[in-house]
């Protein structure tokens, strides 16, 4: 428009210009071109050449603006694509990462949410398309501290990363603690474009450091308070607060009475309940007896039908007893959980670790009021407390001695005799501890272990103060000496409470790291041995839990009598360390296999006996720090644990490299197709019998671009780890389903052999996908053969029955491969739709030599055809090997003898030689 009205201005302009000025120009001059043309036509003629050069300039002017612009929308819009290519890309990684990752606009107003990745959406509820545009705190179900919201918008406007850790609810109202992080993004320009927000559920985590913090609590009360009913209410207190139920104590004080702690928040028509029990009820009784566990739905004694049938809304109640050091019931405690609360994973195992504190606490209440009897006993008279007094004079003489003092020690005329009454090793240390005292003129306290003919060993307390005697005008010393070796049982308790496993009481993790790194500055030959249970939850699941426990138990007695075991602990659920005083291999294999075949005893327990097998990793100490010697160890044992066949893993350098390389290959993986570095390379399977070709089986091989070829067996298995293996499938079947109808359009007639993978066929839309594929590639069904191993079928043979025969009404015939390694049982076989076997390659290689082999082979070979099925003989390379299974009745051969493995375009030019070949031998 603006162009248009330009061209059209300029031409008025110039009009009339011309038109105005023309006529007096003509009349200034004396011009006539032949009398025949006149003035007026001339000046028309003129005025047309004017017009036309003028609108030709502008027009063109006009073009070459257009084509300019059209090129900058063309080279926008090739930008734009680029961009978008490169957002679908980054959106995909997104996609792939297993943290949720939220991408807020940090410049518009309550910074609303762009993307949200899948994770995002399982961890929170709520769907992309939900909070796209809405704020982001909307996904907070529960509001944000304020103070917390100020932080998040000052690091906002400050462009500064973003931590924290907070309660949250998901949309369906369950609730978590969520991880946030939360960084900026910047553009080229360093302009702010977006935040990156990193979100995890760290629940179980924050639920642990939440009980220890709790506990922590809890031992600083149990120290510091004095009186019963403020320390039983505030540890009562700190349970509800952490596991927000309704928490009972009953405290057992004498045979007959019960004295009853509730928290802030239990009903009142459950105190009633509770005050209306008789100790020797059958109620109490049975809590008495052991943990008990009663959910609404399952109440296993009427007694308890009150507390569920009053609508209070409890959905389970948890009863543990507190137990003495001489298993006396100290009291019981009760947890009611209501339906509105969440259910913690660790509720089970908290209330027995509170159980454990208020045990402490009331051998600290027991011992506490002990010790107020013996203060009010002291204060009525001295003369019969049972501390120890002795008062002394400047001149160290003896002026005063209590009772109890002259008893323990005898008579006393002197400091000298005192000092003559304790064990040698203390007593320059309290000649010294007293000159303090004195020089300080402040009272102090000193520790010593003694040991009495009677009594026996003891640990004293010696409380010495200067005070100033005014009738004798002379500074004297008071010793009040105290026997406090309940006192110090009681702190042990406390420490091995932190540093022992409560179930074995064995050391744990932190007192193990603590001792090895003191043993590690010493500097002498050490090694580290980890060794972890097998199969420990197929145990607890098919024996119980409480098998599990004895076992773990029994542990401790059982490596107690071998001397060459340093520290045995307990560092992790089923793993367990121990320290050898020695570096050479040859001494520790025979170390480790003495403990292997004593572990692997059977266990004998309630008429039963239990196998249990274990793997080992060990690292030997060559300077390193605490934590990289553990970490080898823990290396070394997961590499046992990956080995069916060597269960004792030493650590090597080179196990570092390798899992660099298996962690690269494993976020190769997912790129792998998009990059075409997979291959399908075919190994064909020949018919000696009807001397033809008979089909492929389709190979998957990976051109790595930094490590070249890598194995099927290297990759493979962390395929199948990670869950790629399912995309990796269905991309073998496509390709392969692709080649088999390009062969089948040449006219060659061959079937083609695809594996399986048993996370392929837990797919709940696997055959649909799989007809999906056939229907796009156009192949025959017929031709397809889908290959699984023995194992695969095992796992789950329902699922594998009904997959299997999904695939055989659809046409795909089914091959079972590496038969004879697994549970190589036909009776197993009989049960699915089989249509091949492939005996393993293990049983050819030494075919001609191993007459077990022949047989195993024939065997198979004879049962196979009683039940109608075809069989395949794999790794044949010789034709010794050749010669011997075609006087089986072999028919079908795969092996290098024929071909090795190929990509396509090279199998077709290996046909012919195989028809030779096949030619040359009949």
């Amino acid at each position: 428009m603006k162009s248009s009205l330009r061209i059209t201005s300029i031409y008025f302009i110039i009009s009339a210009l011309w038109i105005t000025f023309s006529d007096y120009l003509v009349e200034d001059t004396d011009f006539r071109l032949f009398d025949v043309v006149s003035v007026q036509t001339l000046k028309g003629y003129f005025f047309i050449l004017m017009t036309s050069v003028l609108i030709y300039y502008l027009v063109d002017r006009l073009e070459m603006k257009q084509q300019e612009a059209l090129n900058q929308r063309l080279n926008k819009e090739r930008e734009l694509e680029e961009i978008s290519h490169i957002n679908a890309r980054y959106k995909h990684v997104m996609e792939q990462i297993t943290q949720g990752i939220v991408l807020i606009n940090p410049n518009k107003p309550h910074h609303p949410v762009i993307f949200m990745n899948r994770a995002a959406e399982s961890l929170t509820g709520f769907n992309e398309t939900d909070m796209f545009g809405r704020e982001y705190l909307k996904m907070h179900q529960v509001p944000m501290p304020e103070l917390e919201q100020q932080r998040l918008n000052e690091a906002i406007k400050d462009q500064q990363p973003y931590a924290t850790i907070l309660p949250n609810v998901k949309k369906d109202g369950t609730f978590y603690w969520q991880a946030i992080k939360m960084s900026p993004i910047f553009s080229a320009t360093s302009q702010l474009e977006n935040y990156l927000v990193i979100q995890e559920d760290v629940t179980d985590q924050t639920e642990q450091q939440r009980l220890i913090e709790n506990q922590l609590d809890m031992f600083e009360a149990i120290i510091r308070v004095r009186e019963e009913h403020q320390l039983l209410e505030y540890l009562i207190d700190r349970v509800r607060h952490h596991l927000e139920g309704e928490v009972v104590f009953l405290r057992l004080t004498e045979p007959s009475h019960t004295l009853r702690f509730y928290s802030k928040n239990v009903k009142k028509p459950t105190r009633e309940f509770f005050d209306a029990q008789p100790l020797d009820g059958r109620f109490m009784t049975y809590l008495s007896e052991d943990k008990q566990v009663i959910h609404a739905q399952k109440v296993t004694i009427k007694e308890v039908d009150p507390i569920f049938n009053q609508q209070l809304g409890y959905r389970s109640m948890y009863s543990v007893p507190v137990y003495s050091e001489a298993k006396e019931v100290y009291g019981i405690l009760i947890v009611l959980v209501c339906d509105d609360v969440t259910t913690l994973s660790i509720l089970d195992s908290a209330v027995l670790s509170y159980t454990s504190l208020f045990a402490i606490a009331m051998q600290k209440l027991r011992f506490m009021q002990q010790i107020t009897e013996s203060e009010r006993v002291y204060r009525l008279i001295s003369e019969h407390s049972t501390d120890m007094i002795v008062l002394i004079n400047e001149k160290e003489g003896i002026d005063y001695i209590s009772p109890a003092a002259e008893k323990f020690f005898g008579e006393l005329p002197h400091m000298y005799r005192l000092l003559m009454q304790l064990p040698a090793r203390y007593r320059d240390q309290f000649e010294s501890f007293l000159r303090l005292v004195k020089n300080t003129k402040e009272s102090d306290t000193l520790e010593l272990d003694v040991h009495h003919p009677l009594d026996g060993d003891m640990t004293m307390e010696v409380n010495a103060a200067v005070f100033f005697d005014h009738d004798d005008l002379e500074e004297k010393l008071l010793l009040n000496i105290r026997d406090i070796s309940e006192r110090k049982t009681f702190e042990q308790a406390l420490n091995r409470s932190l540093y022992f496993d409560p179930l074995t009481q064995l050391p744990n993790r932190f007192y193990f790291k603590q001792k090895l790194k003191d043993r590690l500055k010493s500097h002498l030959a050490t090694s580290l041995v980890m060794i972890s249970f097998d199969e420990i939850n197929h145990i607890q699941h098919a024996y119980g839990e409480d098998t599990m426990t004895f076992i773990l138990k029994e542990l401790s007695d059982l490596m107690s009598p071998y001397s060459f075991i340093q520290l045995f602990s307990r560092t992790g659920e089923s793993e367990f360390s121990f320290i050898v005083n020695t570096n050479e291999q040859e001494k520790l294999d025979e170390y480790i296999q003495t403990v292997i075949k004593a572990i692997e005893e059977p266990w004998h327990l309630n008429e039963k006996d239990v196998i249990t097998t274990i793997s080992v990793g060990v690292s030997i100490s060559q300077d390193q720090s605490i934590d990289q010697l553990m970490i080898e160890a823990e290396m070394a044992l997961k590499e046992a644990q990956l080995d069916d066949e060597v269960k004792t893993h030493y650590y090597h350098p080179d196990q570092r490299e390798q899992s660099k390389r298996q962690l690269q290959l494993k976020n190769d993986l997912y790129y792998a197709s998009d990059y075409q570095e997979f291959e399908l390379f075919y190994q064909p399977i020949v018919d000696v019998r009807e001397e033809r070709l008979y089909g492929f089986e389709s190979l998957l091989r990976w051109k790595h671009p930094s490590y070249g070829y890598v194995s099927p067996t290297e990759f493979i298995p962390i395929a199948e780890q990670s869950g790629r293996i399912v995309q990796i499938g269905y991309w073998v079947m496509e390709k392969a389903c692709q080649q088999l109808k390009l062969w089948e359009d040449s006219g060659l007639e061959a079937v083609v052999s695809v594996n399986i993978s048993y996370r392929q066929i837990i797919e709940e839309d696997f055959v649909e996908r799989v007809k999906t594929i056939i229907n796009h590639c156009g192949c025959h069904r017929h031709h397809l053969v889908f290959e699984l191993t023995e194992n695969i079928l095992m796992k789950d043979i329902a699922l594998s029955n009904r997959v299997l025969n999904e695939l055989k009404a659809i046409g795909i015939r089914i091959s079972v491969d590496d038969f004879g390694i697994g549970y190589s049982s036909l009776s197993y076989i009989k049960k699915f739709p089989i249509d091949i076997l492939k005996i393993d390659r293990a049983f050819v290689r030494n075919l001609d030599e191993e007459t077990n082999d022949l047989a195993i082979i024939r065997a198979i070979v004879e049962m196979s055809r009683s039940l109608n099925l075809r069989v395949v003989i794999e790794g044949v390379e010789t034709e010794a090997q050749l010669k011997l299974l075609k006087q089986l009745r072999c028919q079908l051969i795969q092996g290098y003898l024929f071909s090795k493995p190929l990509p396509p375009k090279e199998v077709v030019k290996q046909i012919a030689g195989i028809q030779q070949h096949l030619e040359g031998i009949s």
